[in-house]
């Protein structure tokens, strides 16, 4: 029997979550039953990330355009994307998002080629209702399913995005600084200025020196906005923008504390990653947090906008040990059990499946 080739479509221009998850996907799914495709329309940050990983990626002559936001450009894709699905004779088309959605869509249905919408983010009711045409939904957590319209719900499957977790890590001592990290790419959602707020009061209030390193891509204009607030609070020695760091594990592991400050966050692999590295997390009360973390038992949780909550378990978190300890246990037990990667494989390929039997 051949093997099912299944495209993994990207834009290719930035790097994010949502990227490292799938791409991990797409590089342990099994050899023997797929063969898989990395199709990048434009070269980027993404790119640069495959080259450095020795990842091999194609790109076609004609996918230089994409979905960009015009509803009717899809109209104008369609020919163009079905010649090209032709030309890559592909089983299953995977999209991961909604510009990918978007391109791909229309013509694996007008080629009768599987279509999987992978929804990683929550999104406008309106639009969503365009995966109806997808051959399969998939969520990656609850939190994004429940926003969905009740016509798509019976059609998605909630998988959880995995993370590789390793028994053991080097053991952290504790460092006379405070060390905070958020990992994310600058977008509105992730309201970094929860926590430079955060930072703030843990200055002013406990003495306490304190370092804040944020990795992510430093987009504009929210990147110069929120270097003019750290600036006119005086917090230039507290706070650093690290830029965009792979891998990230190094990064996290040399914090004492993970702060995940974002709004309606589908699921968030960052906290993952913290958790499996015995990083203990404080997180807002929202979104896919709520699906990952326990509050108390395997990290934290704190309404979005409460700062002294943040800053009392920050403190707490830092000055004890036993409560440490506990929290770092218990997250490495949920990562082990709830986000492994040999989990989630067998779910998706479960949906793969369906689709070769068809």
């Amino acid at each position: 029997m051949r093997k099912i080739r299944i495209l993994f479509p990207y834009v290719g221009k930035t790097l994010g979550g949502s990227h490292m998850a799938s791409l991990l996907l797409s590089q342990k799914i099994s050899k023997k039953k797929y063969e898989t495709i990395i199709f990048v329309h434009k070269k980027g940050k993404l790119t640069e990330y495959l080259d450095k990983n020795r990842i091999k990626w194609i790109t076609h002559k004609d996918s230089s355009i994409y979905f960009n936001g015009r509803l009717t450009q899809i109209f104008f894709l369609i020919f163009r994307y079905k010649k090209i699905l032709k030309d890559l004779n592909v089983d299953i088309v995977h999209t991961h998002d909604l510009a990918m959605h978007l391109t791909w869509l229309l013509p694996c249905k007008l080629l009768n080629v599987y279509h999987i919408w992978h929804q990683r983010a929550k999104s406008g009711k309106k639009i969503i209702l365009l995966a109806n045409l997808s051959s399969q939904i998939i969520s990656i957590s609850r939190f994004i399913r429940n926003n969905f319209p009740e016509s798509l719900k019976k059609k998605t499957v909630t998988i959880y995005d995995p993370i590789l977790f390793k028994k053991k890590n080097l053991a952290k001592k504790k460092s006379k600084k405070l060390k905070i990290c958020i990992v994310a790419n600058l977008q509105r959602l992730k309201r970094i200025e929860i926590a430079i707020d955060i930072i703030l009061k843990i200055k002013k209030t406990f003495n306490q020196k304190v370092i804040l390193n944020i990795f992510g891509e430093k987009r504009e204009p929210i990147f110069s906005e929120l270097k003019k607030l750290i600036i006119n609070n005086k917090l230039e020695s507290n706070i650093e923008f690290m830029g965009l760091k792979t891998p990230i594990k190094p990064w996290i592991l040399k914090s004492d504390i993970l702060l995940a400050t974002s709004e309606n966050e589908g699921l968030g692999l960052s906290i993952l990653e913290a958790m499996s590295l015995g990083t203990p997390v404080v997180a807002s009360n929202d979104g896919g947090h709520k699906e990952t973390i326990k509050n108390k038992k395997n990290g934290f949780l704190v309404e979005l906008d409460d700062i002294d909550g943040y800053v009392d378990v920050i403190i707490n978190l830092y000055n004890n040990t036993l409560l440490k300890n506990k929290i770092i246990r218990n997250a490495k037990k949920t990562v082990r059990e709830k986000f492994s990667l040999n989990k989630h494989l067998d779910q998706i390929d479960k949906v793969y499946e369906k689709f070769i039997k068809n």
